[in-house]
């Protein structure tokens, strides 16, 4: 029971990876982090293969080497059948502290499916992704990090189902010309255990100076459990100083109806819960945007821009509300409120 459980997670992402070779209509090369975690359950449209080398013995940053590490021509060895892979199936925690490995799967493969059961082995509640290569000649569907150039923006904001874009500036007092504009944010189910998607979609108006944080919380109105996180715009795949001026950057990342989503220790309770079915079904994303300083903590925030202008909306430009004259609203923290969704159906939560 208990093993079976601790890698149900790996199974259903075999079933899914079952369900995308029949998508696509031809056999699928396929890897998973794991080998153990989903051998022998191959099938007819999937050939289930195993890395040279364990692919969680890969040297991670900011931990103490280990004699088990590969080494180079090892790791050489990997991502050489990596590069032959249709999909491979890995939990996060593989790719986080391994840059060259996030940045592989970022930049090369699309997100086929999202898998963390709140019922899983409690000790863990892992999280387990499906990457696989586009279909020849398709745009990547959800991704964790894309960089497009020659985008007509009118025609991509429609195709992704956007709003007005909002322009970000930094406080001129701080003498850096950056301006960032948010495209908009996408919210959207994806194939696995019931989770969602959020994409952000940015265009780059100018050189930016700065390597920015993204502190993002989805939560219900009036309740105070959100989920939150944080990390660097783009994953740190290629940090926001060095985005091509004119270019259209896709950042994604799974997000998860409940305030402790990836706690094992937690219980699962789904965003809403807390007001009930007679309360608002609406979901609120908010975030803020700047930089981390080890000492100083959050320096360099990026403001919604005056119309035609490269001056922010400061604080001192907000009612008592929080909104500026322009409709936009912020809290205490100085978080904006960048968008809202519908309040989706918690499928995890229905498991």
């Amino acid at each position: 029971e208990r093993e079976t459980r601790r890698y149900s997670a790996y199974w259903r992402a075999m079933a899914r990876v079952d369900e995308l070779a029949e998508e696509r209509g031809r056999d699928l090369r396929v890897a998973s982090a794991w080998h153990w975690a989903v051998y022998l359950r191959g099938s007819a449209g999937v050939d289930l293969v195993k890395l040279p080398h364990q692919i969680d013995r890969w040297p991670a940053e900011g931990v103490e080497p280990k004699k088990s590490d590969l080494d180079e021509a090892q790791r050489a060895a990997d991502l050489a059948a990596l590069g032959e892979l249709d999909v491979f199936i890995t939990h996060m925690g593989v790719l986080m502290g391994r840059p060259e490995l996030f940045a592989l799967f970022a930049t090369e493969f699309e997100v086929e499916g999202v898998f963390l059961d709140p019922t899983d082995d409690s000790r863990t509640r892992r999280l387990v992704l499906v990457f696989a290569r586009p279909a020849e000649g398709a745009e990547r569907g959800f991704v964790l990090f894309d960089d497009a150039t020659d985008v007509d923006v009118d025609a991509y904001a429609a195709r992704h189902g956007l709003g007005d874009p909002l322009r970000l500036v930094q406080d001129p007092r701080n003498a850096r010309p950056d301006e960032l504009v948010l495209l908009g944010v996408s919210l959207e189910p994806i194939p696995g255990d019931g989770h969602h998607w959020l994409t952000w979609h940015w265009q780059v108006r100018s050189p930016l100076t700065e390597n920015y944080m993204l502190f993002e919380e989805l939560g219900v109105p009036g309740e105070a459990a959100r989920w939150m996180w944080t990390r660097p715009a783009g994953h740190g795949v290629v940090p926001s100083s060095q985005w091509p001026v004119g270019h259209v950057i896709r950042d994604g990342w799974p997000a998860f109806l409940s305030a402790e989503a990836l706690n094992p220790a937690a219980a699962w309770v789904p965003l809403g819960a807390e007001s009930g079915p007679e309360g608002p079904r609406v979901l609120e994303l908010w975030a803020r945007f700047g930089t981390l300083h080890p000492e100083k903590g959050f320096l360099n925030p990026l403001w919604p821009a005056q119309p035609g202008m490269k001056v922010p909306f400061g604080s001192d430009a907000r009612g008592e509300d929080g909104r500026t004259p322009d409709g936009r609203r912020f809290d205490e923290r100085d978080y904006l409120l960048v968008e809202t969704f519908p309040l989706p159906a918690d499928d995890a939560a229905a498991r």
